[in-house]
């Protein structure tokens, strides 16, 4: 296991780097201790299963982020997303946010069927 401080020098450095050369690197998802944070994500071709009962429908969705431009793009780093409405399924290549829930770190889509 890598020292947890020279994991964020490297961390840091690839950043660095990245920004230097304009690309924009992949969200880097830190380990959260605390409250909620909020990604964009993409779901699959196939969407997003309804929830059934206690189990809540799940795909691999594609994170993505706002550029400087204002458009959505995909990243190379996906995550599952678990859909928790019994009530419909989320459809597939929808643009939707996943907030990552404190105690599990689980993916949990917020979306509103239009």
């Amino acid at each position: 296991m890598i020292d947890p401080i020279a994991q964020e020098q490297i961390e840091q450095a690839v950043r660095d780097v990245l920004e230097q050369i304009n690309v924009r690197p992949d969200p880097i998802v830190d380990e959260v201790e605390t409250g909620l944070q909020m990604f964009v994500a993409k779901t699959p071709g196939g969407g997003i299963a309804a929830a059934s009962g206690d189990t809540p429908g799940s795909a691999s969705c594609t994170l993505g982020y706002i550029d400087d431009n204002g458009d959505l793009q995909t990243t190379v780093h996906t995550e599952t997303v678990y859909n928790m409405a019994t009530g419909g399924s989320i459809a597939g290549s929808t643009w939707i946010t996943a907030h990552q829930e404190a105690g599990s770190g689980k993916y949990i889509a917020v979306w509103e069927d239009c």
